[in-house]
């Protein structure tokens, strides 16, 4: 199968060989897309709020984990990787549901470039992207492909586009995202320690909106990011794990950065999971297709939407 960018796609490694029903994969993609900007984000439970007095913040600690943390998004900069998509919600009748696996290749190109391409059986499911200027869901599932896409900061289309985690966002949960130094202009707000897991918890400006990065102390890497509302309410959060080194042109063995390859993002009511597990992240594409993922312009002609934010195609 040909794709949008023009190379012949074959199933990506962990394929599922079992064909699907139109109306599970619609529930599936329902899973990604129904994370609503529109929905009023929950705080956290209340058995996560720390029960004891936060340690002391080691102002000397905090300046060295943001700076190694800034160092190793600056590292990763260009980064791609094959993997797998897992999904996980609670359906209209009350039960959880799970979908297993679904293939997934990931382009980043900082600091707003992304692409991002589900497919099973060699059949695109969804692709969703965003260029400097704007962002794009392609909802390829039904007999009428659509289309969701604007400016950054636009508002999302209601009713229409349920989706919510827009490329940006994406990036904060990937932990790709740097952080204000706190030694210069534009500073984060004031650091915390958390008492039960000792992670160093930054609150600062995201790509996609304010988030909060907790670094672990030891290694200096994200382990957790929360999006935050404007009212400073959890909207999804990520948790990260499973580091690997990825190599980075002109920077040795010793000095790679590392990238988690589990991410599990998800809502604080439990209503939507999605994890993520990327195979041998690293700087390039082996099938050279950089450029074209994220043009836009391309995209659009490949797809051929018939619905475009909830309005019919000219």
């Amino acid at each position: 199968m040909t794709d949008a960018t023009g190379q012949n796609q074959g199933p990506l490694r962990g394929a599922v060989v079992s064909a699907q029903p139109r109306p599970r994969r619609w529930a599936l993609a329902l899973a990604l897309l129904t994370l609503t900007a529109c929905r009023t984000p929950q705080p956290l439970p209340a058995e996560e709020a720390p029960a004891v007095e936060a340690p002391a913040v080691d102002p000397d600690l905090v300046l060295r984990l943001i700076r190694r943390h800034n160092e190793r998004v600056e590292h990763l900069r260009r980064l791609h990787s094959i993997g797998v998509l897992e999904f996980e919600w609670v359906g209209e009748d009350g039960k959880r549901h799970h979908e297993p696996q679904v293939n997934m290749t990931l382009w980043i190109d900082l600091p707003r470039g992304t692409a991002l391409r589900a497919e099973k059986l060699g059949e695109n499911l969804l692709w969703v992207g965003s260029n400097a200027e704007r962002y794009w869901v392609f909802d390829l599932m039904s007999s009428e492909p659509r289309l969701f896409d604007g400016p950054h900061d636009a508002p999302i289309h209601g009713g229409a586009s349920p989706f919510v985690i827009r490329p940006l966002a994406l990036l904060d949960l990937l932990a790709l995202s740097p952080v204000a130094d706190p030694a210069g202009p534009g500073s984060p707000s004031p650091v915390r320690v958390d008492p039960k897991t000792g992670a160093m918890v930054v609150t600062t400006a995201g790509r996609g909106g304010p988030m909060r990065l907790h670094l672990d102390t030891v290694t200096g890497l994200p382990r957790r990011v929360e999006t935050l509302s404007p009212a400073g309410e959890v909207a999804l959060f990520s948790v990260l794990d499973r580091d690997r080194s990825v190599p980075v042109p002109g920077v040795s063995i010793a000095a790679r950065p590392r990238q988690a390859t589990r991410i599990r993002i998800a809502d604080p009511a439990g209503t939507v999971g999605i994890g993520l597990f990327l195979d041998s992240p690293g700087p390039r594409d082996p099938s050279d297709r950089w450029d074209r993922v994220f043009d836009f312009d391309r995209l659009l002609r490949a797809f051929r939407p018939v619905i475009i934010n909830g309005e019919p195609s000219d």
